[in-house]
């Protein structure tokens, strides 16, 4: 049992039993001699005093020293050496464990178990079991990391029994409802306080993997698409030359760019914008004329058509071929907010 005594103006403070709490925090157990001494505990000692390490002291809490309130005690030079020392160690301890609990979620060494909870609505509630009383209460943070490490960082995880939940999908129920399960368990306690039939399963165990196995296949398909894209982008080089937002009521935004074929150098300029209550459009620089309006529309026959007052829509000329690429990247890729403004 770890302990520290000293004093400081004639006032004996005492702590004892260091150790990290469910939020990393250094926490022990303390009393301050005749001054702040719990009357049911058998030395005398308050619990949860907090180490503030950007202050070198301990915290208290509802404390009072000749008459004014003490928010806590600066630590003299040797113990607050050694308390920074246990700090440390016990951090670097807890980041092992935790670590070394996943690495056994991921690799199916350890599993998931599920367990009947709720009184109303009882369902079966993933959870980790059997680990270091160190890591009480951190058990959703642990199947948190694990779920990142196995799908991605980037994975978006709430509540980790919830996220684990949806995923396994299942009621309760007997073991022939349940499917591919192992360790099921039939606790008579938990049948006579839901009055299920012995049948019932009330726990059971998965392999996190298993659990994970498609979302893991659809976040593979995603990378690839996303990787696909990724290199179509890069066939096309797209340089602002002009944005802003024209000077209508609607304040419509706008691009004019030259977008280039990096290995042929081929080139033109376009004309991005988002006409209000109309949507994205893609017009070759020539288009924009006044009383065109959107104009430099594409036929099906790839004829640019525009539009002018007392003319309606005719046919300027056909496009190139790098031009309808370049359309069509345009779209794919825009450079201004394409969505429907209405």
């Amino acid at each position: 049992m770890k302990k520290f005594e000293f004093e400081k103006q004639g006032i004996k403070f005492y702590f004892k039993n260091p150790k990290l709490n469910q939020y990393g925090k250094l926490i022990m157990a303390y009393k301050i001699e005749s001054i702040h001494e719990n009357k049911h505990d058998p030395e005398g000692y308050y619990f949860n005093s907090e180490f503030m390490p950007d202050k070198n002291a301990m915290s208290f809490y509802d404390v009072k020293i000749k008459g004014k309130k003490v928010d806590g005690v600066g630590l003299p030079e040797n113990i607050l050496t050694e308390v920074k020392t246990i700090f440390q160690q016990f951090k670097t301890e807890r980041e092992q464990n935790i670590n070394q609990v996943v690495t056994e979620l991921v690799t199916g060494q350890r599993n998931i178990h599920f367990g009947i909870v709720g009184c109303d609505y009882p369902h079966y509630q993933p959870w980790i079991r059997d680990i270091s009383k160190d890591l009480d209460g951190l058990e959703q943070d642990i199947m948190t990391k694990a779920i990142k490490e196995m799908i991605g960082k980037d994975e978006w995880v709430s509540n980790s029994c919830d996220y684990i939940e949806k995923k396994v999908k299942k009621h309760i129920g007997l073991i022939e409802d349940l499917g591919n399960v192992i360790n099921p368990e039939y606790d008579e306690e938990s049948h006579k306080y839901h009055g299920y039939k012995n049948t019932v399963v009330t726990g059971f165990e998965m392999k996190l993997e298993d659990i994970l196995q498609g979302r893991i296949e659809k976040k593979k398909e995603k990378d690839v698409t996303k990787q696909i894209l990724e290199e179509e982008k890069k066939t096309m080089i797209i340089e602002i030359l002009k944005q802003g937002y024209n000077q209508e009521e609607e304040k419509d935004p706008y691009a004019k760019i030259k977008i280039t074929n990096p290995i042929t150098n081929e080139s033109a300029l376009f004309n991005c914008r988002n006409i209000f209550d109309f949507g994205y459009v893609v017009n070759p620089d020539f288009a924009i004329v006044k009383g065109i309006e959107p104009g430099g529309m594409l036929n099906k026959e790839n004829y640019w058509e525009t539009f002018e007052h007392n003319k309606g829509w005719y046919p300027v000329r056909k496009a190139t071929e790098f031009e309808i690429k370049a359309v069509k990247y345009l779209y794919k890729f825009p450079p201004i907010y394409s969505g429907i403004r209405m």
